[in-house]
């Protein structure tokens, strides 16, 4: 069951950033703009995409989640990760509350797409570094009771 969990959420990783990248190559935003003197826009134009701040996912990783296997899930989501050639990098947790600390810290530099890998604690500490701020985060379910994930029916 974990393992089907696990490669479920990596695909959808590849195909989120799949499309991302597709987005960012593109630059063209298709959604209709408002009708506005201003600009002199009119319904169904098209605008430019402003490009993103982020150049990289950045993966909050407990390895030490599940009895070790957040430091086996990490080695398979960045095998993906580097073969689909989605640019990330890794900061691993080193405390009880550290992912709150690492995932408000990236958040202040401009990081907006984020992972949670670990457990329901590391995921807790990762949205509440994230509360009240606009923010994309996938998560990698890799905990001994993962009722999160259980809870949401994902």
């Amino acid at each position: 069951m974990l393992l089907f969990l696990f490669i479920t959420l990596a695909i959808g990783l590849i195909l989120f950033f799949d499309g991302y990248k597709k987005e960012m190559k593109k630059g063209v935003d298709k959604e209709f703009c408002i009708k506005s003197t201003e600009k002199g826009e009119k319904r169904g134009a098209t605008r430019k995409k402003e490009p993103s701040m982020i150049s990289r996912l950045r993966i909050i990783a407990n390895k030490k989640a599940g009895n070790g296997a957040g430091a086996e899930a990490l080695e398979k989501v960045t095998g993906l990760l580097k073969a689909r050639g989605i640019p990330f990098e890794v900061s691993v947790t080193q405390r009880p509350g550290h992912a709150k600390e690492l995932s408000a810290e990236a958040w202040e530099r401009g990081e907006r797409e984020l992972v949670s890998l670990g457990g329901d604690g590391t995921i807790s500490e990762v949205v509440n570094g994230l509360a009240g701020r606009p923010a994309t985060l996938l998560f990698v379910p890799c905990g001994t009771g993962n009722d999160f994930v259980r809870m949401m029916n994902l």
